[in-house]
C-alpha cells in the first residue's frame, strides 16, 4: 500500500502540478525543482530533460507547485515581479456555452469552477433538449419522422485534469459523466460514461475561453418512446464538443 502511495504522489506530481522560477531579469520558467544547493539551483523543465544548474544569484524566487516561496533576492519582489505572472489574478470561474448543439436539439449549459493551483477543474453541465426537426430543418420526403414536442434535460459532471500550466493552451484529460433523456433521438433516456481528452485555449487570466474535447466512452439506455431504439442495451459512444464562455 505505502508503495502505491508513492506511486500516485510522484504521478501526480509530474502530471499536472509544476515549479516555477523567477529570474532577476523578469524572466519566468517552469517545470520540476529537483534540489537546492548552497549556491545552485539544480532544476528540470521536464521529467525527462537533463538537470540544469542554475547560479542563485539569477534568481528573485522559487514558488513550488505547493506555492511555498523560496527568496534569493535582496530587491524588492514587488518591483521585479509587478508584471509577472505571478501576479495575475486567475480566475477560478467559467460559464460556457456549446453553440453547435443546437443542431441536435441541444441547449448546453456547463459552470466550471477550477481549484487554487488551476490543476484540476470541477464541470456540472445542464442541456435543455428539443427537437430541431421542424424548427431547422425538415425531414426528408421519404422520412416518416414527424417533430416531438417538449423539453426534456441532460445533466452529469466533468473533472478535468490539467496537465499543465502553460499559459495559453492547455491539454486536460478526465470523466465525462451525462444523464438525461435526448428528445432529438426519440425521446431516449440514458446514462453515459466517457473519457474525455481535451484543449482549453485562453490563459485563466482572461475573459474569455474556449474548449475542444473528444470523449470515448459507452452508453446505456434506459428507456424511450419507440421500438426502433432497443432498451437495456449497452453501446459504445463518442462525443465531439466545442464550448465558449466567460471567466471570472
Amino acid at each position: 500500500m505505502k508503495k502505491l502511495t508513492v506511486i500516485f504522489l510522484i504521478i501526480f506530481r509530474f502530471a499536472g502540478a509544476q515549479d516555477k522560477l523567477f529570474y532577476t531579469n523578469g524572466k519566468t520558467k517552469t517545470g520540476y525543482l529537483v534540489s537546492i544547493g548552497k549556491d545552485i539551483v539544480f532544476f528540470k523543465k521536464n521529467d525527462t530533460a537533463r538537470v540544469e544548474q542554475i547560479n542563485k544569484g539569477e534568481l528573485i524566487l522559487i514558488e513550488d507547485y505547493k506555492g511555498t516561496r523560496h527568496v534569493f533576492a535582496t530587491k524588492s519582489i514587488n518591483e521585479v515581479t509587478k508584471d509577472s505572472p505571478i501576479n495575475e489574478t486567475l480566475r477560478q470561474n467559467a460559464l460556457k456555452i456549446q453553440p453547435f448543439g443546437v443542431f441536435v436539439g441541444r441547449c448546453m449549459f456547463l459552470f466550471e469552477h477550477l481549484n487554487k493551483d488551476q490543476s484540476i477543474g470541477y464541470v456540472f453541465p445542464l442541456a435543455l433538449t428539443f427537437d430541431p426537426v421542424g424548427v431547422f430543418y425538415l425531414p426528408s420526403d421519404s422520412s416518416a419522422r414527424r417533430h416531438i414536442s417538449g423539453v426534456k434535460f441532460i445533466t452529469g459532471m466533468d473533472v478535468n485534469f490539467y496537465m499543465s500550466k502553460k499559459k495559453h493552451t492547455r491539454f486536460f484529460i478526465g470523466p465525462r459523466l451525462r444523464y438525461g433523456t435526448d428528445v432529438f433521438l426519440l425521446n431516449t433516456e440514458a446514462i453515459s460514461l466517457q473519457t474525455q481528452f481535451g484543449w482549453d485555449f485562453g490563459s485563466n487570466a482572461n475573459l474569455f475561453t474556449q474548449q475542444l474535447s473528444l470523449g470515448f466512452g459507452f452508453v446505456r439506455i434506459m428507456s424511450n418512446s419507440t421500438t426502433r431504439i432497443s432498451r437495456n442495451q449497452s453501446n459504445a459512444w463518442f462525443s465531439l464538443n466545442y464550448s465558449i464562455g466567460a471567466r471570472w
